[in-house]
């Protein structure tokens, strides 16, 4: 409800022209006092109040969705992390396995039981077992960066590995 107060003062007077009576004079005063009050709105307070229930609702939905897709990008880089290690430990094994095949050609090579080409072989096969043991660190190192960017944490305890 709201309440008004006003008050208005007016004076007139006429002048005939030609005549020699002085003029008339009248003054006016008002004073009113108005109360403006909605006794039915049409249901205008309910809706407004059932259109912010709603706007609420909605607002709690996209939480929750950005709540589920941070725990989505934490997991899924976990898993990153976690298949870089294993993919760590495997590039390692092969380029261990590698240099063992490498050091047998050249020790062959070397008492000539193998030709030039098999120790070329496993020379080319031992540089491409360093390059993925090498693309592997690198991953592992991405994949932990990018665990620590979705945490926002930088706890993330590393291994000794290679």
């Amino acid at each position: 409800p709201s309440l008004s107060v006003g008050a208005d003062a007016n004076r007139y007077y006429q002048d005939v022209f030609g005549d020699a009576k002085d003029y008339n004079q009248d003054y006016e005063y008002a004073g009113y006092v108005s109360v403006d009050w909605d006794i039915f709105n049409g249901f205008n307070n309910y809706f407004k109040k059932q259109e912010a229930v709603a706007v609420a609702k909605a607002e709690k939905e996209k939480l929750i969705q950005a709540e589920l897709a941070a725990s989505s990008d934490v997991w899924s880089k976990y898993y990153a992390y976690k298949t870089g290690l294993r993919k760590l430990d495997f590039s390692k094994a092969f380029y261990d396995s590698a240099q063992a095949s490498y050091d047998l050609s050249l020790e062959g090579y070397k008492t000539g039981l193998k030709d030039i080409l098999d120790l070329l072989q496993s020379q080319t096969q031992l540089s491409a077992a360093r390059s993925k043991y090498i693309q592997s660190k690198k991953d592992l190192f991405i994949a932990l960066a990018e665990l620590i960017h979705a945490t926002g944490s930088m706890h993330v305890p590393v291994s000794n590995r290679g």
